[in-house]
Formats: C-alpha cells, structure tokens, sequence
C-alpha cells in the first residue's frame, strides 16, 4: 500500500478486503513481499486473503528508484508451500534495486497488452501497490519503524523572567505577557476582574515556588526543617532519632482478700490505675469504673497502665504438674505410638507423643510413684519450650469454643518468631488449667506487710550490696482458704527443717516464688519509731531468683529466704531494729517491711478503634485500545498517609524478660516503639464481600522499611514538628502497599515524656475496664516515683550526632584498641585488652580476657570470645585469646598513728581501706578488683593519699613497693610500679593463699 496522503493507526479496510476475496465477485489486495534471494532478484508476493488466479507478468510493474531505475519484472509463477498454505506469487527481476524505496503495483493492460497507470480490475485500489525497498535485510542499526508523521506541533516558549520567585514578581510578569497577547485590554485598577484573575495565578505561583524551595530545603540534613525530613536522612547514616519514651514505676495493691479468688479470674488488662484528678470528687483508694470518669476532663489526671513482658516460654514456676498429667491415664505413658480414635483426649495425647522419651519417663514415675518433680518441671518446661517453636494449632485439636477471643483473632496470621511463641502459648493456656496463664492478677492479703525474721536478734539491719533476707511466714490453719494452683510449686517443695517430718505437708501463708518482685519499704523511723519520720527515699525492688522455705526448729516457725542478683544488690543499708531515744531506749521492731502485690506500670492511655479512613484509588485515565475497544485500566492505590487524631503517641521499649527490679524502669530510647496497633480489612470495602473477606488483618509497626519484604504488613510512624502521628506504609518493594478501598482503624496510647514522671505516693485510684470484684477493697500506690518519662530528641541534636554516630559502631577489628572493645561487648567480659605482636612470618593478636563475677576465666569463657570475635579479626592476623595476667604485689607501709588513738584501730582501718573488699559505706577497698585494669600502674602517692584519709593516722611512709617474688625495679624512687598491657594488680592479702600479694601496715606511735 503506498502513501495515500494521511496515516491512520487502525486499518479496518484490510479486514474488509480479506472478507470480499473469498465471495464470488472477489476483490484482491496486496499484503506485503519478501525479497527472498541473496542476489535481492526474487520477491515473493503475498495477497490479502484469496490470490488471483490468472494474473501475468505484464501486470506487474516496479517503479521508483534513484541509481537503479527502470527494473523489468522477468517471470512471475504462483506458488504454494503447503496445502493448508495460501499461494503467493514468485516474481523475478531483471536487476537489483539501490536503497531508495520502489513500488510494486498491479496494473490493467491496454489492448497491445502494454500497461496502463490504471489499478488491474478486481484489485482495490488503496491495495493495488506495495512499497518496498531491496535493501529490507541488510543490517541496520536504527529502526524499521515508519517515523510518526503525525506529531504534535511546536510552539516557541516565550520569554520569560525566570527570576520571579515571588508574588508581587510573578504578578508582574503575568500583566507584561498579557500586554503582548492582549494588547486592547489596558485595565489596571484593582477591581477589574483580569486584574483579579492575574493575582490570582500570582499567589498560586508564590506558593509553587514556596514548594520548590522547601523540597530544595529538605533535601539535605544541615537546611531540613521538617523533623520527618531529619529523622530520615539520619537513619541513612545509621543513626536512630528518637521520640522520647513514656516513664515507669511499681504500684503496690494493699488488697483485703485474695485474687483470683474461686473460678473467677481477672486479667491485667482489665485495670489501669490514675493519679489523683484536680477536682477531687473520689475518696481515696477508691476502686472506679470507666463510667465515673465521663464527666473529669482527660487533662485533669495521668492515667498509667499494668505493663506485661514478653517472655511467652514455660518455666518450672508455671506447671502444676497435678493438674497437667490428671488429664491422661497411667497407661498413655508407655505408648510410643498415637492413634487418635483410641483415645478421648486428642489434644493431650498429641502433646504427650511430642515430648522426649526421657520427659515420658519422668512424668510416668510421677503419676505412679509421685518422685522426680523437679527434674519433671525442668525437662518438660524445656520440652514445651522446643514444640512451641513450630505450629502447634489444629482445628480439630483446639475447638474453637475452648479459645478466648484473644486467641482467635490470631488463627488466620502467619505468624513467626515470638509472635508464633506467642500465640502457642495462648493455645496451651486455653487447653491445659495446668499451664499458668500470662496476665491473670494474682494479689495476697499476706502480701500486704511482711515482716523480716531476725531468728530472734536484735538491732539488726540488712547492709548496703545484701542479696538475701528472711521472712516471717505463717501456717494456714484448716479453716483458711487454699492457696491459688499459680503457687503450688512452692507450696510443695521439700521444707529444710530439723523439726518433725510432719511439717512438711502443711500449707504456708506466703506465695512467693522465683521471678516475683519484692519491695523493701522503711515505714518507721529508725530514732523515734514514728511513721511520719519514715524515710520515703529508702524504698527499694528487687527481683527474686531463689525462695527456699525454712522452719526455725525452737519456735516452729515457718520463714522463706528469698535472694536476689547482684544486680539488685541494696543500695543502701536497711535498719530492721534499733534502740530508740533515751530516757525510754526502747527497741523499735519492724523498721522496715517487705511487700509483694507489685504490678509494673508505664503512662499512656489506650485509644480504641479510631477510623483512619480507607485507601483511595489514583486518579484513573481512560483510553481506547481501538473502536468500541477500551483499554484495561489497572486499578492503584494512592499516597495513603493517615495521622492519629489524638497525642502525643506513647513510644515505650517492649519489655525484656528477666530484668532486675530497678533497670525494669529504665528504657532504651532508641529501641522504643510506638504503642500502636493498626487493623485493616483484608477485602475492598466497594466491592460489598462477605464478612468473612473483610477480615480485620493486623499491620505491624517497625522503626524504618529499610528490612521489609514485599509481602510484609508493615508501617512506620513518623512524628512532625508538632507532635502529630503520620503513618507510612510500603510502596510494594520495601514493605507491602495497602489495596485501594482498604479500610484502616488504630488502637493507641497517648501520654508520652516527662509529664509522666510523677512523684512517691500519686497513684490513688483502679479502674476496672471489665468486671469488678465485690467484697475486696483494693488500695493502690506507687511507693517509688515514676521514671523514664523523656522528651522527644531535638532536631539540633540529631544534625549534631547524626553524621558522626557510626564512628561508634564497631563494625571490624583493625587495631588493638578494637579487639578490646570488641571483647568487652561480650556478656561474660568485664574487661579487655590486647596487644599486637610479629611472630617472625605473621601477625597476631593476643586478647586478655577480665572475666565478669569472677577472677580467672574458664576454658568455655575463653573458647566463646573467641569465636565471637573470629568473625571481627582482620585478615591475615591470628587471634589467641588467654586469661589476664595477675600480678601479686608486696606493699609494705609505716604509719605514725596520732597520740589519742589506738594503734590496733588504726591498723584495722588500714587493712580495711587496703583490702579488695566493698566496704561498710558502699565503697571499694583500695585493691578491688573494680578499682584495677590492664595496664593500671600503681602509684605511691595514692597510696599515701588513701592512708592519710584514714582518721588518726598522722604520717605515712612507704617502705616496699614491688612484685612478689621479684626484685625491686626502682619503684619507690619513680613513685609508680609499672604493669605490662595485659597485667593486673592483685594484693588479697589473704593468709591462705600468700601467693596473691601480701600487704605489712607497722603502725608506730599512738597508744
């Protein structure tokens, strides 16, 4: 077909013709050729639809050309390839074409039988010439498309001051282009309607250029004004911009009966606790429920809520093992195999085949002999932990009529990691009474004040760094209530008593065990016994990691010892006892109390269902694929950033299990995360689904996107200059985008900062959210003062540590110093150093190894840094790890002791000072081993200085200074004794080992 003066994209004209070739009075066409010889002398013709039948060589006519012209067709024949094939004609020519296009027509014949420029008869005549060219197979490197002749036309842009960058700039420009397009229209009094219009597209462009100019100011950390803006190019360079976090404390619940009481049970998050409103219309103490509240203003009050860890793994303390084997009989135990239509209990016996043969045994021996509890709680805690590290939930083992709502909701999650934990958990909760249940309330009335047992001392204290103490227990009589299955554990124990034997299966008062917290409380004053002379600063928490039940044999008197880490070492003494003013010197007992009934709470309120609106759908534009033919249009999501109505958001970090009672209330800024959870239907709300695809699915809030998968719900939330939540989604690469119709909700909490940190004594009220109890009163307050509440991190301080915050991540080992920093990271290590050393062919790094809570490190210890630290070390360097190197030292020293005191006081209080010992006022002696490093000399003149502090000394001299079993290396004349890099100071001073230094005070003088 040749050029017909206009291009059009769709050719309904061909079909047209294919369908009047094969009718009885045919019309033919042209379709395309092929040049099909390597000397380009042969075409091959092929026709729309039906060929001709009787069409000649003389019909056939090539014009066109520009070096090559006039070319002569020789023999044309009408060939087929195949039967099913449409024939196509053969054409062979005289000669070969240049690369200029030619054209191949079918033309009628005049009565010589020469042809005409008329098309032959029966040929259409739009289909009646082919334009072609010789050259179609040659290599070409640009392409064969026909170029677009169609194209829009070109206007020549108009000058313009690119320099307006304002509106009165902008509106000047504007009214200079309309003088020259418009050249009649000279108005110019303000209100004329073009001059409104042109002020109008003035103040739209100063905010355009408004925009450009802050997107130009955000683009870099230095000029970024917007706090979304900073925290994102900080996280680039590794560094994590906090938003504060919410505070901590402890609130004691004095309780005047026990929970949970019979088979009512009351869950944590049924209760939250406030602070006392400004208008004051409640008693104090008083229990509310949230219907009181309606008509107190939010800001009258602080409102803090019970905090639950996340350690969702079974412990010892959590079995009764009585009322987990009951369920199965006495022959189960033996069985290897399970066949699940022989047995009623289908869910026990497909726990029962998961555990280990050795955990099978133990619980065989105890339901039939009632021995091995211990070594039971220990393996199977250990059992259950490994089977809930894999599914665990089946329709047909879990009924849905035995599970919580809770529960529930989490059926349909893939789940992993903790949150498989998690929910695994909640399905053994649900299904075994014998498996205690996270987040119950449990409170005791004999909890409320315990008294410390002095086995009948007097004037007793607990001294600054105590780990241990005794407490007042009690027998239950008949009459009493039985204790709670949550304490059986260690109600049950062995009791450690010279007494009689029958003692031992009597029930005590007290339910404490391992993992509870204790608060100590000063509630009297040590001089006058008064409780208004209490100290309130002596109060303190500690996380219990032993309860061993004792019976003094004199008085039968059942008592617990409870001990703690050292990490909840008292930081100050304690006075239990004392001997109170003269003239009456009365002894004051119970100076100090223990409590239990703690619940950790942190400030926020929750917020709950707050519709965030649905996803909308990006602007959509139509087009048309051909006549009556419209194209697919793909349906997309648009930007979808909700903010939360209400803040600030509470940022808290998830609680770690296992803390100590007082670093529970300190928190990692950078690893605190918003208290939000986002629900979102999982089907498009416009397309009106079933109820069962609009399923609430929940979306998952993480610091940034940057480890995200595309399948992953996950959002972050992003916090602007005034406070406000924004919440960002994925874009389908880094984290999954929302389908448009997605509708979202969110369940918050607000109150965040240091608005939190309330004083001693502020808590004063419980409110139940669901239920209540009747006939127990409830008092709660928090003894200690909340901490932790932190503001929000400033833009200027992050542009200032921004840029330089991954100098302090340690990534690699390169010099000596880093392998020591490298090491200390380790939990076992309380001190590192090494040092690099040329063995002759290689380099090698010897790291010495400062154990944590001990002196000399284990082969383990020693065998775990360094593997630990192979994955750090440089290549082509070896890595030896040893223990540090201790030194004994010699010191000997002569005091001249003051005429008024004695020598043998001042000599003690030397040794004292001198010792590697914490002293009575919580300090550490001179040779502690704390006080000590690698490398550390020891000068005389500290040790002067530490002598001379002591009272009734007068004057010191120094007489030896050196290493045990070596000679002297002049250290008395430089005043220092020199260590190597990988040695450490050691003087114990101890008669049974002389080998660990060895110290001589020869006190002169005094009396």
């Amino acid at each position: 077909m040749t050029d017909r003066g206009f291009v059009c994209t769709n050719d309904s004209r061909h079909e047209k013709v294919r369908q009047r070739s094969l009718k009885e009075n045919p019309v033919y066409g042209l379709d395309h050729l092929e040049v099909a010889s390597p000397d380009q002398k042969t075409l091959h013709v092929y026709f729309i639809g039906r060929a001709p039948c009787h069409l000649r060589k003389e019909n056939l006519v090539i014009e066109g050309g520009l070096r090559v012209r006039d070319i002569r067709v020789s023999k044309s024949e009408m060939l087929r390839n195949g039967d099913s094939e449409e024939p196509y004609l053969k054409v062979e020519v005289d000669q070969m074409g240049d690369f200029s296009n030619y054209v191949l027509k079918v033309v009628d014949l005049d009565e010589e039988g020469k042809p005409t420029d008329q098309p032959m008869k029966n040929f259409d005549p739009c289909y009646a010439s082919l334009l072609f060219t010789f050259k179609a197979s040659c290599p070409s490197r640009l392409d064969c498309r026909p170029p677009d002749t169609c194209k829009a036309p070109k206007f020549t842009d108009p000058e313009i001051n690119y320099l307006a960058k304002d509106y009165s700039s902008f509106r000047q420009i504007i009214l200079d282009r309309l003088a020259l397009i418009l050249p009649d229209w000279k108005e110019r009094h303000v209100p004329d309607l073009g001059i409104a219009l042109v002020e109008i597209l003035a103040y739209a462009g100063d905010h355009l250029s408004y925009y450009q100019d802050a997107v130009a100011t955000e683009a870099y950390l230095n000029t970024a004004r917007q706090r979304i803006s900073v925290r994102r190019h900080a996280r680039l360079v590794d560094y994590r911009m906090h938003e504060g976090c919410n505070s901590r404390t402890w609130v004691f619940l004095e309780t005047s009966d026990d929970l949970p009481k019979g088979e009512q049970i009351y869950y944590l998050r049924d209760i939250y606790f406030l602070t006392r409103p400004s208008e004051g219309r409640f008693m104090e103490g008083a229990v509310l429920k949230e219907e009181d509240l309606r008509d107190i203003p939010l800001s009258s009050y602080e409102v803090f809520e019970p905090l639950e860890d996340n350690d969702f793994s079974v412990h010892e303390s959590d079995i009764n093992l009585e009322s987990l084997t009951s369920r199965l009989s006495k022959e189960d135990y033996g069985k290897k195999e399970y066949k699940r239509k022989k047995h009623k209990d289908v869910l026990s016996y497909h726990i029962l085949q998961r555990l280990s043969d050795e955990v099978r045994n133990l619980m065989r021996s105890f339901v039939l002999t009632g021995s091995s509890r211990e070594e039971l709680q220990t393996a199977l805690s250990r059992d259950l932990n490994r089977i809930m590290q894999s599914s665990l939930y089946n329709s047909d083992l879990f009924p849905d009529g035995d599970l919580r709502d809770g529960t529930k909701e989490l059926i349909d999650e893939a789940l992993r990691g903790d949150e498989l934990v998690r929910f695994n958990r909640m399905l053994l909760e649900d299904a075994f009474e014998g498996i205690s249940k996270k987040g119950v309330l449990r409170i005791w009335e004999a909890h409320n004040c315990i008294s410390i047992y002095t086995w009948n001392r007097r004037e007793c204290c607990l001294p600054r760094g105590a780990t241990r103490a005794t407490l007042l227990d009690d027998w239950l009589e008949e009459k009493d209530e039985i204790i709670p299955e949550a304490s059986s554990s260690v109600q049950s124990k062995k009791i450690q008593t010279s007494g009689p034997s029958t003692t031992a299966a009597r029930r005590r008062r007290l339910n404490l065990k391992k993992g509870d917290y204790l608060l100590f409380e000063e509630v009297k004053g040590p001089r006058t016994g008064e409780k208004a002379d209490a100290d309130p600063s002596k109060r303190v928490v500690v996380r219990l990691t032993r309860v061993t039940p004792l019976v003094d044999p004199i008085f039968d008197q059942p008592v617990l010892l409870v001990e703690w880490s050292r990490k909840d070492a008292l930081p100050f003494s304690l006075c239990i006892s004392a001997v109170g003013r003269p003239k009456e010197c009365e002894l004051i007992q119970e100076i100090i109390v223990a409590r239990g009934n703690l619940v950790l709470v942190d400030h926020g309120r929750w917020i709950k269902k707050e519709a965030l609106g649905s996803v909308p759908e990006k602007e959509r534009v139509r087009s048309c694929t051909a006549e009556r033919l419209p194209a697919d249009t793909a349906i997309e999501a648009a930007i979808f950033q909700p903010r939360l109505s209400k803040g600030p958001l509470t940022f808290c970090q998830p609680l770690p299990p296992g803390l100590n009672g007082m670093d529970i209330l300190n928190q990692d800024l950078r690893q605190a995360l918003p208290c939000l959870e986002l629900y979102a239907n999982a089907g498009d709300a416009k397309s009106g689904g079933t109820s069962a695809a609009n399923k609430e699915v929940r979306w998952r809030c993480v610091s940034d996107l940057l480890g995200s998968s595309r399948l992953d719900r996950h959002f972050v939330v992003e916090m602007d200059n005034y406070g406000r939540a924004n919440l960002r989604f994925g874009d389908d690469e880094l984290g999954r985008k929302p389908e448009p119709g997605m509708e979202f909700s969110a369940t918050y909490r607000v109150g965040n900062g240091a608005a939190g940190n309330i004083g001693r004594n502020m808590i004063s009220y419980m409110v139940w959210r669901r239920g209540q109890t009747s006939g127990i009163t409830i008092k709660p307050r928090n003894p200690l003062p909340a901490s932790g509440g932190t503001a929000a991190e400033s833009m200027e301080d992050a542009k200032l540590l921004a840029p330089y915050a991954f100098h302090k991540d340690l990534q690699r080992a390169i010099t000596s110093e880093d392998y020591a920093r490298l090491a200390e990271r380790h939990p076992g290590v309380q001190r590192a150093a090494a040092t690099r050393r040329w063995t002759g062919s290689w380099h090698e790094v010897v790291v010495a190894i400062d154990p944590l809570g001990s002196v000399e490190a284990d082969e383990e210890l020693l065998n775990d840094v360094q593997g630990y630290l192979f994955k750090y070390r440089r290549m082509g360097q070896d890595l030896i790890v040893k223990r540090a190197g201790y030194v004994p030292l010699r010191l000997e020293m002569t005091v001249c002791a003051k005429p008024e005191y004695l020598r043998g006081h001042v000599e003690a209080e030397l040794a004292e000072v001198f010792s590697n010992r914490i002293l009575q006022d919580g300090s550490l002696g001179f040779f502690h081993p704390d006080n000590l490093s690698f490398g550390d000399g020891i000068y005389m003149s500290r040790i002067i200085a530490a002598a001379q502090s002591v009272t009734g000394v007068e004057s010191v001299t120094v007489e030896k200074l050196q290493k045990l079993f070596e000679n002297t290396n002049q250290e008395l004349e430089t005043g220092v004794l020199q260590l190597g890099p990988l040695e450490i100071a050691r003087l114990d001073n101890d008669y049974n080992f002389p080998e660990n230094g060895k110290l001589v005070i020869k006190v002169l003088g005094g009396r």
